[in-house]
């Protein structure tokens, strides 16, 4: 439990908080507060407790509390947590990286908040690295790395002892707590240590039906607001239309087809094949005795996805093209290489490895209509796709069969395009744009 003074100041806090984006109202007051005496910081963990050092936070003003939680929030919002784990790899188990990773996440939400009055986070935004704004975390991490930005340093108070590598916990040479740096695993960063995480009496998390629902309230209030206000950040509104518009395509059916044709085949949950027994049923009686049943194949995957981005495709179909994509990912248990998504208007812009929605957060292009292009190059990609799926509003030419390198096509249209023709060896499927 709160004491009283620190109740009332969480409470200014979220008052601010609401004030400035209420349609984060939903995740903002399912977090559970946890006093951390001695954390130096605010940050939040996949459980979405919100770990707060109240007798540091609340001297930096209700503003910078009230700015605060929403840019933790905003890492919930993300999914940062899932993702960092996913662009990092193997450096995941780094502190130091972690604390980069985390930094490359503040640069992808803080452009949300400064515009909506939070000038207190204006100090970490992508000018201050020399980056171009409104990309996505995986895009900043790679930039810091490449250009081997300096990594974080985190030094003890008392003895001046780095202490980069376990952030948080007690100086080995003096004895003493060395200040927590970061947002919390569910920000991107470091682990919240553990004599505030595993404390006894530490509340319970939330539990992962509740944190769905009020994802699922706060998109929709993401997508009210988006009719009625003109600060709603374009990356929120991308990632509501993915979340509330699910994917309507049975992309198991229509990309076995292509794939069945161009790849080679593993155990999976998509086709059936004689040359792997099923494993319930191995055998059926036949009048001629018994005969092996077919078992569940999954073929090899290598999928280009081409996003029309030209001028004609409107926000409605853009989110459309979101959920199939997520659709495509979740239903073929396809991601990173394997799932590759491109921006294309008269020309192909950068090949990017689906990880998540806000891999298509970032839309690049907007000029004229070319897919006969797009989808040609696209084929020729390396490695080489075994598939490629145009997602368009269908306005546009198509190429010969002969360009495509013997590459399956489909076309995804969008909307209720009339008068298009899409030629005959293209499997073509149709689904409607987000009202």
């Amino acid at each position: 439990m709160l004491s009283p003074d620190y109740a009332d100041a969480l409470a200014r806090w979220r008052a601010r908080a609401v004030q400035r984006m209420p349609y984060f109202a939903p995740v903002l007051y399912r977090l559970v507060p946890v006093n951390a005496p001695g954390l130096g910081t605010m940050g939040v963990d996949f459980g979405w407790r919100v770990y707060i050092d109240f007798e540091h936070v609340i001297p930096l003003g209700d503003e910078w509390g009230g700015d605060t939680l929403l840019h933790e929030v905003g890492h919930i919002v993300g999914d940062h947590g899932r993702r960092t784990r996913d662009f990092m790899g193997d450096r995941y188990g780094s502190p130091r990286d972690r604390r980069i990773a985390n930094v490359a996440c503040d640069l992808a939400i803080n452009g949300w908040f400064v515009p909506a009055g939070c000038h207190t986070l204006a100090d970490v935004l992508p000018a201050r690295f020399g980056l171009p704004a409104d990309m996505t975390p995986e895009f900043y991490w790679r930039e810091l790395v490449a250009h081997e930005i300096p990594r974080p340093e985190s030094r003890c108070p008392e003895c001046g002892q780095n202490q980069a590598d376990q952030p948080g916990q007690s100086c080995p040479r003096c004895g003493a707590d060395v200040p927590f740096r970061g947002c919390g695993p569910a920000g991107g960063g470091m682990d919240i240590p553990g004599r505030f995480a595993g404390a006894p009496g530490s509340p319970a998390p939330v539990e992962v039906a509740e944190q769905e629902a009020a994802l699922v309230s706060t998109a929709l209030a993401i997508t009210e607001a988006a009719k009625t206000r003109g600060d709603v950040p374009g990356g929120l509104v991308v990632h509501a239309a993915a979340l509330l518009v699910p994917s309507v395509v049975p992309w198991q059916r229509v990309l076995g087809v292509a794939l069945r044709k161009a790849a080679a085949s593993t155990r999976g949950q998509v086709d059936t094949s004689y040359a792997v027994r099923n494993r319930r049923r191995p055998f059926c009686e036949t009048a001629r005795g018994r005969a092996r049943n077919a078992g569940l194949v999954k073929p090899d995957a290598r999928i280009v996805v081409v996003r029309d981005t030209s001028a004609s495709m409107s926000a409605g179909d853009l989110a459309r093209v979101v959920s199939e994509v997520e659709g495509i990912s979740r239903k073929m248990q396809v991601r990173g290489d394997d799932l590759r998504v491109v921006d294309a208007d008269t020309r192909l812009y950068d090949v990017k490895g689906y990880r998540s929605s806000a891999t298509l957060a970032t839309v690049t292009g907007r000029g004229g209509t070319s897919m006969d292009v797009a989808i040609r190059d696209a084929c020729r990609l390396k490695p080489r796709p075994n598939v490629v799926v145009c997602a368009t509003d269908g306005y546009t030419p198509w190429p010969d069969r002969a360009d495509c390198a013997g590459v399956p096509v489909i076309a995804c249209v969008i909307g209720d395009a009339v008068n298009i023709t899409v030629p005959d060896w293209i499997v073509t499927v149709r689904v409607p744009a987000v009202p």
